[in-house]
């Protein structure tokens, strides 16, 4: 969580007015807890507060349109967890095994289209954060990977690492030393 904070750390300084999103899907607790109502949290720094004050204002009048009954039970869930000593320390310890899985899930497909041979190079995955990555596929490797591998992505590439699991990591990155190689014939 400290390496999440320093960005904002080293934003807000300079900027004037620092905006960011998060969003807590269900998987923030117990399977499914949060299936029907998402969290989300809307994080506004500014240098000037007459500017925080009218933002502020905005805001609560853009949420009372938007939701005449905003959600609380996962809100509740969140703020029980974050304000439960215990509960913090088991998704602190939660989401620190969910990075390491993600990390080393990376690092193994890595190696992976390394051993395969796959032309092109692979260390931007393991240095790129979340549970996204970017390879950089062109539009037709991307095509040759959904209509001839059945390997879904979204149109700029993206890859779900959470979805990459030790069953299927070969395969999928079989399915990318395929489609890039192919592609460079």
């Amino acid at each position: 969580m400290d390496a999440d904070c320093r960005g904002y750390e080293e934003k807000a300084p300079v900027s004037l007015l620092l905006l960011s999103c998060s969003r807590f899907s269900y998987r923030g607790c117990a399977e499914g807890c949060l299936a029907y109502e998402g969290v989300g949290s809307l994080t506004i720094v500014s240098r000037n507060n007459q500017t925080l004050v009218c933002i502020r204002s905005q805001m609560e009048a853009l949420a009372r349109n938007t939701w005449s009954n905003p959600p609380w039970f996962g809100a509740r869930i969140v703020a029980t967890i974050l304000n439960n000593p215990a509960f913090f320390a088991e998704w602190q310890e939660n989401l620190k095994k969910i990075v390491e899985r993600l990390m080393l899930t990376k690092e193994k497909l890595k190696e992976e289209l390394r051993t395969l041979g796959t032309p092109g190079p692979w260390e931007h995955i393991t240095r790129q954060v979340g549970m996204y990555i970017f390879p950089g596929f062109t539009g037709s490797q991307v095509d040759y990977l959904m209509k001839r591998l059945h390997i879904y992505l979204s149109a700029n590439a993206q890859i779900n690492v959470s979805k990459v699991t030790s069953p299927n990591l070969a395969y999928v990155a079989r399915c990318i030393d395929e489609a890039v190689v192919s592609s460079a014939k």
